[in-house]
């Protein structure tokens, strides 16, 4: 087995099971976690004032998560 496990996440309920899981399994096999998270690719992309505070958005939500998960890591 190897000793580092990948894991990507949007933040979405079914990606919050994934990472419990993957935490567990991490732990089992005393694997490093690498985690990624990952947002769909929209018109955010533009410089336009709505798409400018989805990413701020965007980027406190992964924020939290990554907290959230090194809470439950750590």
């Amino acid at each position: 087995m190897s000793d580092r496990l990948p894991l990507s996440t949007d933040g979405s309920d079914t990606a919050t099971v994934a990472v419990e899981r993957a935490v567990d399994v991490s732990d089992r096999y005393d694997a490093q976690l690498h985690a990624l998270y990952v947002a769909e690719r929209t018109r955010a992309e533009q410089p336009r004032r709505d798409s400018r505070e989805r990413r701020r958005r965007t980027e406190r939500e992964a924020r939290r998560d990554r907290h959230r998960l090194d809470r439950r890591v750590g």
